[in-house]
C-alpha cells in the first residue's frame, strides 16, 4: 500500500532530477511504501530518463504546460495515491532516512517541515540564502507569518485538499510556500520544525543570481502582503530595524564559519535585502 507520496515539480532540470531520483532509490524505506509523481512543467519530454526508474521505485509522471511550480504541485497532489503528501523539489537530495523520517513525524493537522543544507557550502552565495532561510525559520517561530520553504515539508493529503492547494496568484516562481504555510496555520493547521528530516539544495549562484534571486523574492513578497490582508492576517510591512539588526547578527553566531566566512555572510544577506526592497517596489508599481 502505497503510505507517501513524493511530489516533484521539474522544468527543464533533466541532470538535477536525475541526482534527486538517485536519491529517493536509497532510502531506507521500501519503495512499496512510497511513490513519486514527477510533473513536467512545460519542459522537455522526460520519459527516458523516468524509464532507467521504472523497476526501481514506484514512479509515475505527469505532463502539463508551464504553469509554475505551485500548479505542478497542485497537479501532482490531484494524481497522488498516498494518505501523506511529501514536498521536494528537483534540485534537492533527500538523506537515506528522509522518508523515514516523514512516515516517523507526519499526522494530520499538522504541517512537518524539515531541514535544508546547502550541497554547495562552499559557494557563499548559496550558502547566504540558505543562512537567510534558517533566519527566517527562527525569527519567525511562533509567529503568524511562520513558514517552511515546499522543497521539504510534508502533511496529510486530506489537509491538503481542504486548504485548496497551493496560490498559482503569484506571479513568479516564490512566495506560494510562505502564504500556504500562513493560510495552514490560519485554519487550524500546526507546524512542527523536524530537524532530522535533512534534504540537501543543490543550487549554485553567482552574484548576479543571487540578486536575481531576491529581487524574484522581493517581487513576490508584494503578492504574498496581498494575500494576507485578504486572509485578514495582521503583519507589519514596514521595515523592521530589530528584524534586520537581529538577521546581520546572526551568521556571526554560527559556529561552523571562520570570521571571514560571517562577515561576507553578513553582507551577502544586506545585500540580499536591498534586493528584495527592489523587486517589492517594482511590484507595487506595477500594481498601482
Amino acid at each position: 500500500m502505497v503510505k507517501i507520496s513524493v511530489i516533484i515539480p521539474t522544468y527543464n532540470r533533466p541532470v538535477s532530477l536525475e541526482k534527486c531520483l538517485d536519491a529517493l532509490v536509497n532510502q531506507t524505506v521500501d519503495s512499496s511504501a512510497w511513490e513519486v509523481v514527477v510533473v513536467n512543467d512545460g519542459g522537455e519530454p522526460l520519459d527516458s530518463l523516468l524509464t532507467k526508474y521504472q523497476n526501481r521505485i514506484n514512479c509515475k509522471s505527469i505532463n502539463q504546460e508551464n504553469c509554475g511550480p505551485a500548479s505542478a504541485r497542485n497537479a501532482g497532489v490531484e494524481r497522488a495515491a498516498g494518505q501523506i503528501i511529501a514536498l521536494l523539489d528537483d534540485d534537492c537530495l533527500p538523506e537515506r532516512n528522509w522518508i523515514q523520517q516523514i512516515i516517523n513525524h507526519a499526522k494530520p493537522g499538522t504541517i512537518i517541515g524539515g531541514k535544508v543544507n546547502n550541497f554547495y557550502n562552499e559557494n557563499l552565495f548559496s550558502e547566504a540564502s540558505q543562512v537567510l532561510i534558517d533566519f527566517l525559520y527562527a525569527f519567525n517561530e511562533g509567529r503568524k507569518d511562520a513558514f517552511f520553504t515546499s522543497n521539504n515539508f510534508c502533511l496529510f493529503r486530506e489537509d491538503f485538499v481542504r486548504l485548496k492547494g497551493f496560490s498559482t496568484a503569484f506571479q513568479t516562481s516564490a512566495g506560494e510556500d510562505r502564504e500556504f504555510c500562513v493560510r495552514a496555520e490560519n485554519q487550524g493547521v500546526k507546524l512542527i520544525f523536524n530537524p532530522e528530516m535533512k534534504i540537501r539544495h543543490a543550487h549554485k549562484l553567482s552574484f548576479i543570481s543571487f540578486c536575481q534571486l531576491h529581487k524574484k523574492y522581493g517581487f513576490a513578497a508584494f503578492d504574498y502582503q496581498k494575500s494576507l490582508q485578504k486572509q485578514g492576517v495582521k503583519f507589519n510591512s514596514s521595515p523592521r530595524l530589530a528584524f534586520y539588526f537581529k538577521m546581520l547578527k546572526f551568521p556571526f553566531k554560527q559556529a561552523e564559519y571562520n570570521f571571514y566566512q560571517k562577515a561576507v555572510l553578513a553582507f551577502l544577506l544586506g545585500i540580499s535585502q536591498f534586493f528584495v526592497a527592489v523587486g517589492f517596489f517594482q511590484n507595487k508599481l506595477l500594481a498601482n
